[in-house]
């Protein structure tokens, strides 16, 4: 089920972060938190969007 909202998620995704690469790890982060959000398991996604915000610090050029 995660992986069908990931797949229709994706070209939101892509919209809303247009400078993140769609093969970053990143941006599999932060589709699997918007579907678990969608999903109602809040609590498991705030883990991962953690995840995904240290991994969008690597892509960030003003460190």
């Amino acid at each position: 089920l995660t992986s069908i909202l990931v797949r229709a998620l994706r070209p939101v995704a892509k919209f809303l972060f247009p400078s993140v690469p769609l093969d970053h790890p990143a941006m599999s982060s932060i589709l699997m938190t918007m579907s678990a959000d969608m999903l109602g398991m809040g609590s498991a996604a705030t883990p991962i969007g953690l995840q995904a915000m240290k991994q969008l610090q690597e892509l960030n050029p003003d460190k």
